[in-house]
C-alpha cells in the first residue's frame, strides 16, 4: 500500500481503499485456518491469531495502513468508487480483487469482468477470492449462466472453489432461481469435496426458503445444520423472524425470540422487527409478558434510542423484573447514563425485586470498565450476601486487568480476616487475566506467587 501512495494521488489511493473491510476479509481467508469464512462472519477460524507467510501481507498492517489514510477524509469513505478503465495499482491477484470488488458493490459486472479477463491475459492467474469475487458480481446482476460458466471455468483452470465461491452458488440458486434441489446439492457437492459447508452456507439456504415461504424446509436445514456441527448464528434465525413477521404468525414470532434470548442469539440489530411484533400483538389483544418487554428495551437501547426504552419501562401495566434492571443498568451505565440510570431504577420496588449474580457482575464489570475499582470495590462491601463468590472473581480480574495489585491483596486479605475462603471462579479469573496481561511471561511472574500466596494464606 505504501508503494500505493508513492505512485498515485491520494484520492486515488483512497478510492481503491474504499473496500478494505473486504479486502481485510480476504487478507484472513489467505492465511493459515482450519475453516473456510466468508465476507467476516465468524467460523471457527484462528486466521487472526496466525503468522503471515511469504508473500502475503499481514492483515493488521491492511487495517492499520487503511485506518490511517481514511482519517483524512472522515465524512467521504464510501464516496468513492473507480472510474471505467481503471487499471489496479499493481499486476497481481490482490490488487486485481481489489479493484474489481469496488466495480461490483458499484453495481458494474462489466467492468469486473474486463479486469478478470486482462488478469489473465497478463498471466496474473486468478485465486480462488477473485473467481468468487466476479461470480458474486454476476449473480448480484442477475446473470446467472455467466456465473455458472466462470464456476466450470475455476474448476476447468485446477482452482479449488471454497465455502464463499460454493456459497455463491447456494444464493444464486435458493435467492434468483429458486431452485432449491440445486441449493442443496451444491451442499453436498461440498461435503463430498471435502469442503465443509459454514454457517453463511447454510444461513444462506435458510434466507431464501424463507423467503419463499418455505419456513418448515427451512427449519429442516437447521437441523442439518446442527447434525453436521455448525453452530448457528443470529443471522441463522433471522429469516425465520422475517417470515413469521410478514406472515402474521405473532406468538410463534415471540416465542423464537424469546428462545434466541434464551440462548445469547438476540442482538440481531433489528429494531424494526422487535416493534412491529409487540405492535401487531397489542393489536390483537395479546398482552406482551416481561420477556418481550425485556426484548424490545435490550434493542431500543442497543439502537440508542434510550427515550423509547424509558417510556416502555415507566409505562402502565408493565411489571419489572431482575432481568429488566440487569438490562438497564448494563446499558445504561455504559453509555453514560447514570443519572437517568439513577432515577429509572429510584421508581422500582425493591423489596419485590432481589439483585442476582449478573446484577453483581454486570455493575462490577460497568465500574471498572470505566476504571472506577475503588467504587467497584466499595460496591461489593455493600452487598448483603457478603462477598458472593463470583462477583469477587469478576472484581479480581478487573483489578488484575488494571493492574491495581496492591488493592487486590487489601481485599483477599480483608475477606481472609472475615473467615471467607476464596474458590477456584476467584484463582481461574486471577489466573485468566495475568495471562492476558502477559504476567506469567515475564519479570512480573512475582506478582502472580504474591498473590496466590495471599489468596492461599501463605502469607
Amino acid at each position: 500500500m505504501a508503494a500505493c501512495m508513492s505512485s498515485t494521488s491520494l484520492p486515488t489511493a483512497i478510492r481503491y481503499a474504499a473496500t478494505t473491510l473486504d479486502l481485510f476479509i480476504d487478507a484472513i481467508r489467505l492465511r493459515p485456518r482450519t475453516r473456510s469464512s466468508v465476507r467476516g462472519h465468524s467460523t471457527n477460524c484462528n486466521a487472526g491469531h496466525a503468522a503471515p507467510t511469504d508473500g502475503e501481507v499481514p492483515a493488521s498492517d491492511l487495517l492499520s495502513r487503511f485506518s490511517g489514510i481514511m482519517k483524512l477524509f472522515p465524512n467521504r469513505r464510501r464516496a468513492f468508487f473507480p472510474e471505467p478503465g481503471a487499471k489496479p495499482l499493481e499486476s497481481d491477484p490482490f490488487h486485481y480483487n481489489l479493484l474489481m470488488k469496488a466495480f461490483s458493490r458499484a453495481g458494474r459486472p462489466d467492468e469486473v469482468l474486463r479486469l478478470f479477463r486482462e488478469m489473465k491475459e497478463s498471466k496474473c492467474d486468478p485465486n480462488v477470492i477473485c473467481y468468487t469475487t466476479v461470480m458474486d458480481a454476476l449473480v448480484a446482476s442477475n446473470r446467472s449462466e455467466e456465473a455458472e460458466k466462470v464456476f466450470e471455468e475455476m474448476i476447468d483452470s485446477g482452482v479449488t472453489p471454497d465455502a464463499a465461491s460454493f456459497t455463491v452458488l447456494v444464493k444464486f440458486y435458493s435467492f434468483y432461481l429458486r431452485r432449491f434441489d440445486s441449493a442443496c446439492e451444491i451442499i453436498r457437492w461440498m461435503v463430498r469435496s471435502g469442503c465443509d459447508p459454514d454457517v453463511v452456507t447454510y444461513s444462506t439456504l435458510i434466507a431464501g426458503l424463507c423467503r419463499a415461504g418455505m419456513v418448515e424446509e427451512a427449519w429442516c436445514v437447521l437441523d442439518q445444520m446442527l447434525q453436521g456441527n455448525c453452530s448457528p448464528n443470529a443471522h441463522s434465525y433471522a429469516p425465520f423472524l422475517q417470515a413469521y413477521c410478514s406472515q402474521g404468525k405473532i406468538e410463534a414470532a415471540i416465542r423464537l425470540m424469546e428462545s434466541m434470548r434464551s440462548i445469547g442469539l438476540c442482538e440481531i440489530g433489528k429494531l424494526s422487527w422487535v416493534l412491529k411484533l409487540v405492535t401487531d400483538m397489542i393489536k390483537k389483544g395479546i398482552s406482551p409478558s416481561t420477556e418481550t418487554f425485556n426484548i424490545m428495551i435490550r434493542s431500543l437501547c442497543k439502537a440508542g434510542k434510550f427515550r423509547k426504552a424509558k417510556c416502555i419501562f415507566t409505562s402502565k401495566g408493565f411489571v419489572a423484573d431482575i432481568i429488566t434492571c440487569n438490562i438497564l443498568i448494563h446499558e445504561f451505565y455504559m453509555a453514560g447514563k447514570i443519572v437517568e440510570l439513577q432515577n429509572l431504577l429510584s421508581g422500582v420496588d425493591m423489596d419485590k425485586i432481589r439483585p442476582d449474580s449478573i446484577t453483581y457482575n454486570t455493575i462490577i464489570d460497568c465500574l471498572c470498565k470505566k476504571g472506577k475499582f475503588l467504587e467497584a470495590i466499595d460496591y461489593l462491601r455493600s452487598v448483603e450476601d457478603g462477598f458472593p463468590s463470583e462477583a469477587v472473581a469478576h472484581l479480581a480480574y478487573w483489578l488484575v486487568r488494571g493492574r491495581k495489585i496492591g488493592e487486590l491483596l487489601s481485599l483477599f486479605e480483608e475477606m481472609l480476616s472475615q473467615g471467607l475462603v476464596l474458590d477456584g471462579q476467584a484463582f481461574n479469573h486471577l489466573i485468566i487475566a495475568f495471562c492476558k496481561n502477559g504476567s506469567c511471561q515475564s519479570r512480573e511472574i512475582y506478582k502472580v506467587c504474591l498473590v496466590l500466596d495471599k489468596m492461599l494464606g501463605v502469607v
